[in-house]
């Protein structure tokens, strides 16, 4: 998988290789939430190693545009939205112009998001993803056409363990 802007998409989307992608997002600005708050904030993030969690040098601000967030470097920018699905869980579409859209699955808390990674090799194991999933080598990406609501409603029944984190400053 290429290489994301800033730590968010490092964190959040490549620690684990290959992950769920579409070429274009499946979810609008208008479905998404500001699930970590509606102003501009800097997060903390955390990776889960060795059996705890561990936290990144970086800081990672994210600011409010429409009911996404997006989170800037000096080269470039990542949108980041949370789709509201049930029981606290939310669909994350993390977007980058020119590229294709990648998903996580996250918990948010008392404004701590724990994210889910959504690994093609983990995927592709669950015979019941595949009227949503397409499948090509290491890559896997959302069908077109396929309800992406009922896809994120059947992931989040085995989400697997959190692998990131993120936190405001304080």
């Amino acid at each position: 998988m290429p290489a994301r802007i800033a730590v968010l998409a490092v964190m959040v989307l490549a620690l684990a290789g290959c992950v769920l992608q579409s070429p274009e997002p499946v979810f609008s600005d208008e479905q998404s939430s500001l699930a970590l708050g509606a102003s501009p904030v800097t997060m903390k993030s955390y990776s889960w190693r060795d059996g705890e969690w561990t936290e990144d040098k970086e800081r990672l601000t994210l600011m409010v545009e429409g009911r996404h967030y997006v989170a800037k470097d000096d080269n470039s920018a990542a949108g980041l939205a949370f789709i509201p699905l049930s029981g606290g869980w939310y669909a994350v579409q993390a977007t980058e112009a020119a590229k294709p859209t990648n998903y996580t699955l996250a918990t948010v808390k008392d404004g701590i998001a724990e994210f889910h990674l959504l690994e093609c090799a983990s995927l592709k194991k669950r015979p019941e993803l595949e009227i949503y999933i397409s499948y090509s080598g290491d890559d896997c990406s959302i069908k077109e056409g396929a309800n992406a609501m009922d896809l994120f409603s059947e992931l989040i029944k085995e989400p697997g363990e959190p692998s990131a984190k993120i936190e405001p400053v304080k």
